[in-house]
C-alpha cells in the first residue's frame, strides 16, 4: 500500500511539473515576444509567438500579435490565415468575430485587395450596424464607384453613428458637391470648422465653393496655414489659378474609393476573352443559360432561355461601351429580336440609356441595364 502511495505521488509530482514548465514556457515565450514587438523586432517575436502557438494554437493574444506581426511585414496571406485562425477559437463571440472581420477589412484595404476589403466590411455590418469606421469605408468605396445614393447612406449613417466623425461630414460635403447641391455642401462644411481646427480642407473646399463670391472665398483660405504645402503649389489666393488645382475633388480623387471592384470600367478595357468569362457570370447572374453567342465589336450578342423554362428565347445584348444610347439602340434590338424569334430582350449597357429610350422599351418588352444596375451586378459577382 504504501508502495503504491508513493507510486501515486510521483506521478502526480510529475504531471505537476510537465504543467508548471508548460505554464512557464508559454508564458516565457509570450513575454518575449511582446518585448520584442514593443522594440519593432518583428522577426524576433515572431520567432517567440510562434513557440507559443507550437505550444498551445488556441493561445488568443499569441495568434492576435501574430496577425500584428504579419501585417507589419506585409506578409498578408500569413496575417489572413492567423485571423481566421482567431475565428474559429471562439466561433459564437459575436464582439470578437466584429473586431476580427474589421481587421481583415482594413488589412485588405491597406494592402489593395479591395475586393476582399469590401465583403470583409459587409460581414461587420451584418453583426454590428453602428460602427463608425466600417461605414466611412463602405462609404468611400461607393462614392468611388459613382454610386452616390449609396455612398451618401454610408456617411449618413458613420454621421449617426459619431456625429464628430469629421471625415464623414467631409465625404459627404463632397458628395453633395458631386451632385451639385451648394447649400448642404456649404453646411456640412461649416459644422467642420465650426467644431474642430484640424481640419484645412473643410476650409479648402468651402473656399471653392464660395469661389464665385470672392470677398468670401478668400478668407476661408487665408485661414488655411501652410495653404501652399495643402493644394500643393504657391498660391496667393487667386481663385482663377486655384480653381484648376480644386478641380481634383470634382474628378473624384478626394472620394478616396478603396478601388475599383470590377466595375463597368474595368469592364470597358477587359480584352475580349476575359470580356466574354464576366458576360457568362452576368448571363448567370440573370438566371440565364446561353444558348448561342456572337461575339461584336463592341460586345456580345446572346440567345438564352430561363433557367426554369427552356421554350422563352431572350435576346441580350451586352455592351461595353460607355455613351448614352438612344432610341435608335432599342429599334435595332426589337428588329434582331424578331429575326431571332425571341420574346424578351435585354439591353445591358456599360452607358446609360436616355429617357426616350427608356420609355420606348417598356412597351416593347425590352428591359435596359444601365451602368448603374451593371455595377451592382459586378460587385455582387465580387
Amino acid at each position: 500500500m504504501i508502495y503504491l502511495f508513493f507510486a501515486l505521488a510521483l506521478f502526480l509530482i510529475s504531471i505537476l511539473f510537465i504543467y508548471f514548465k508548460y505554464i512557464y514556457c508559454i508564458e516565457r515565450f509570450y513575454l518575449d515576444g511582446v518585448e520584442k514587438f514593443n522594440h519593432s523586432d518583428y522577426k524576433g517575436s515572431l520567432a517567440e509567438f510562434s513557440k507559443v502557438i507550437e505550444i498551445d494554437q488556441f493561445h488568443v493574444s499569441a495568434n492576435l500579435y501574430l496577425a500584428r506581426i504579419y501585417e507589419a511585414l506585409n506578409n498578408v496571406e500569413e496575417a489572413g490565415k492567423t485571423y481566421h485562425r482567431l475565428l474559429s477559437i471562439h466561433p459564437d463571440n459575436i464582439r470578437n468575430q466584429v473586431a476580427i472581420f474589421q481587421n481583415l477589412g482594413e488589412l485588405y484595404q491597406k494592402n489593395r485587395q479591395f475586393d476582399k476589403a469590401f465583403l470583409e466590411f459587409k460581414k461587420v455590418l451584418e453583426l454590428d450596424g453602428a460602427l463608425y469606421r466600417t461605414h466611412l469605408y463602405l462609404g468611400m468605396f461607393f462614392a468611388g464607384q459613382s454610386m452616390l445614393d449609396e455612398a451618401f447612406w454610408e456617411f449618413q449613417k458613420a454621421v449617426e453613428v459619431e456625429p464628430s466623425g469629421w471625415d464623414a461630414h467631409l465625404y459627404l460635403g463632397l458628395c453633395y458637391c458631386k451632385k451639385n447641391w451648394r447649400e448642404e455642401a456649404r453646411r456640412e462644411f461649416q459644422k467642420i470648422i465650426d467644431c474642430s481646427s484640424d481640419y484645412p480642407r473643410a476650409h479648402l473646399y468651402l473656399g471653392y465653393l464660395l469661389k464665385d463670391e470672392k470677398s468670401q472665398a478668400v478668407p476661408e483660405f487665408e485661414t488655411i496655414p501652410n495653404l501652399e504645402t495643402v493644394i500643393g503649389h504657391p498660391c496667393k489666393y487667386d481663385i482663377p489659378m486655384l480653381q484648376q488645382q480644386f478641380e481634383i475633388w470634382r474628378r473624384g480623387n478626394e472620394l478616396q474609393s478603396m478601388g475599383k471592384i470590377r466595375t463597368v470600367r474595368e469592364l470597358t478595357r477587359q480584352n475580349a476573352v476575359t470580356f466574354k468569362k464576366t458576360g457568362s457570370r452576368i448571363l448567370n447572374h440573370l438566371k440565364l443559360q446561353v444558348d448561342e453567342e456572337q461575339m461584336r465589336p463592341r460586345g456580345i450578342n446572346y440567345i438564352a432561355h430561363p433557367d426554369s423554362d427552356d421554350r422563352h428565347r431572350v435576346l441580350v445584348y451586352l455592351r461595353n461601351w460607355m455613351t448614352c444610347a438612344g432610341p435608335e439602340a432599342v429599334y435595332e434590338m426589337l428588329a434582331e429580336m424578331r429575326r431571332k424569334n425571341a420574346e424578351i430582350g435585354i439591353y445591358v449597357s456599360c452607358g446609360s440609356f436616355t429617357l426616350e429610350a427608356k420609355n420606348i422599351a417598356k412597351t416593347l418588352k425590352i428591359k435596359l441595364l444601365g451602368r448603374k444596375t451593371l455595377n451592382r451586378i459586378l460587385l455582387e459577382l465580387a
